[in-house]
């Protein structure tokens, strides 16, 4: 849609312009790992498309602090209408991120962030993090949540019942391979 369709005929290109084709974006070829440059630029560009009516955005097997920044620059003051979004083997996301997005999306009602690399979070003297910030992240900025996809992160017990607490609309909650 992004490349070829525009160039097929003028009422093509026409629809290829419009916002409305743009609200749901969904990159999660695993073949994107080898032109993830190209990629990155192909999610800029869709982004871009969607002029702000983007409502469900799925980035899997590729990307970086820098598109996610990307992302929410264009979509800041409209975001608030985004009710979806799956962030798949996304490293190192922290809970200053969980919190952005949440309070950025009120609207969201199913969010995903599936990470292999995880990095602990360390304080200053060294000592790590309770493991449940992440879960409280979630539970104090994405009330509205009914469906969240955890996978690969260091939660706890503490973090369930934190989650459970604070997202009172949830009806699913994927936790595999918690810690």
């Amino acid at each position: 849609m992004l490349l070829t369709a525009p160039r097929v005929c003028t009422t093509w290109w026409k629809a290829c312009k419009d916002p409305a084709l743009w609200r749901v974006i969904d990159f999660s070829d695993p073949n994107q790992r080898k032109s993830t440059l190209k990629y990155i630029a192909m999610c800029r560009h869709a982004v871009d498309r969607s002029q702000g009516q983007l409502l469900d955005l799925t980035i899997q097997y590729f990307g970086d602090d820098a598109l996610i920044n990307y992302v929410v620059d264009r979509m800041a003051a409209k975001l608030g209408h985004l009710e979806e979004l799956h962030l798949t083997l996304r490293p190192c996301i922290g809970t200053a991120d969980i919190e952005a997005i949440g309070h950025s999306c009120p609207k969201l009602k199913s969010f995903s962030c599936n990470g292999l690399k995880y990095k602990f979070p360390t304080l200053l003297n060294g000592d790590y993090l309770p493991v449940y910030l992440y879960a409280f992240a979630i539970s104090k900025s994405m009330p509205n949540l009914e469906h969240l996809q955890l996978f690969a992160h260091w939660i706890g017990n503490e973090g369930v019942e934190l989650i459970l607490g604070g997202c009172p609309r949830l009806e699913s909650l994927d936790n595999k391979e918690m810690f």
